[in-house]
C-alpha cells in the first residue's frame, strides 16, 4: 500500500478553539475544525452541490452548507440534516508535526485532471 496523500498543512496557531479553517486546494481541500481540544478534518466541498463548507456556519460539531443548509458532523463527515445518516463527507486524518497540523488522505485518491 504506499504512503498516504498530504491534503494540506496548517499552523496550530491558526486553529482557534471552536474555529474551522480550509486547507488544501482543489477537490481534496479539507475543512479542519477544532472541537474540545481535538482537530478534525472533512472534505470541504459539499457533495450535494459543491459549496465550500468553510463558508457555512458552525455550531458545536455541526457545520451547515451555505448552499442548501445541509448539516454535517465535523468529526466524522456524517450528514445530520435534512436526513440523518443519509450520506457523509469524506473524513481525513489529522496529525500533529511540531507546530503544524497535517491533513492526510488515508485512501490516496488519485485525481483525474
Amino acid at each position: 500500500m504506499g504512503a498516504v496523500r498530504l491534503v494540506g498543512r496548517l499552523a496550530c496557531a491558526r486553529l482557534a478553539p471552536g474555529a474551522s479553517v480550509r486547507v488544501g486546494e482543489g477537490p481534496l481541500a479539507a475543512l479542519v475544525s477544532e472541537l474540545d481540544g481535538q482537530a478534525y478534518a472533512i472534505e470541504d466541498r459539499c457533495h450535494h452541490e459543491g459549496a465550500s463548507l468553510a463558508r457555512g456556519s458552525r455550531s458545536g460539531c455541526r457545520v451547515r452548507c451555505p448552499a442548501h443548509g445541509w448539516d454535517f458532523d465535523v468529526r466524522t463527515g456524517e450528514q445530520l440534516a435534512p436526513q440523518p445518516g443519509g450520506s457523509r463527507q469524506r473524513a481525513f486524518e489529522v496529525a500533529r508535526e511540531g507546530d503544524d497540523l497535517v491533513v492526510l488522505d488515508p485512501w490516496r485518491l488519485e485525481l483525474v485532471r
